[in-house]
């Protein structure tokens, strides 16, 4: 809440001196798993993303994005299942916070979609930490990512990838347009 109230506070007071630009990105993401809940998981996580920004000051900016990323590796659940790889679609919302010149952290929130039949939608939450490096004209996004997809419950139980609670640690680089 107070987040909220402080980015809009920072929109109506630079809104009336500067015009801010609004980047688009592309990128790849590269990632290992960092945490399940319930099994183990082993393997690299490699995607692609597309995301909007749009700034409302020099210290605040809220974004879209949407991507694919395919895991390869094992998955055991815990009981004894396992599958050797699978894709999600993530589609997150998020903010920035530029309060070091080219360095920012970032959270973005929404759903990773399953593209397989042993992924289900589930709840994804991405804090990050990284910095927008000049590349002549242009930016190159270097970030650190964590994203956790959130545990659910299922009934009869599922496996864990329908479940959720796992996550992963992730390297993103990506390109301003």
């Amino acid at each position: 809440m107070l987040l909220g109230c402080l980015v809009f506070s920072e929109m109506l007071a630079s809104a009336q001196y500067k015009t801010f630009r609004s980047p688009l990105t592309i990128g790849v993401d590269l990632g290992i798993p960092a945490y399940t809940a319930v099994g183990d998981m082993t393997g690299v996580l490699t995607g692609m993303h597309i995301k909007k920004e749009w700034r409302a000051s020099t210290h605040f900016a809220a974004s879209l994005s949407a991507g694919y990323n395919y895991f390869s590796g094992k998955v055991r659940s815990f009981d004894d299942k396992e599958v050797q790889h699978f894709s999600i679609l993530p589609v997150l919302a998020g903010v920035k916070y530029y309060g070091w010149k080219k360095y920012f952290l970032g959270f973005e929130t929404g759903l990773n979609i399953g593209l397989d039949a042993n992924t289900s939608t589930r709840l994804a939450l991405v804090p990050s930490l990284g910095a927008m490096l000049p590349v002549g004209k242009k930016q190159l996004e270097v970030a650190l990512r964590y994203s956790g997809t959130k545990l659910g419950s299922t009934f009869p139980e599922a496996s864990l990838l329908n479940r959720g609670g796992y996550s992963f640690l992730a390297i993103r680089l990506g390109w301003q347009l």
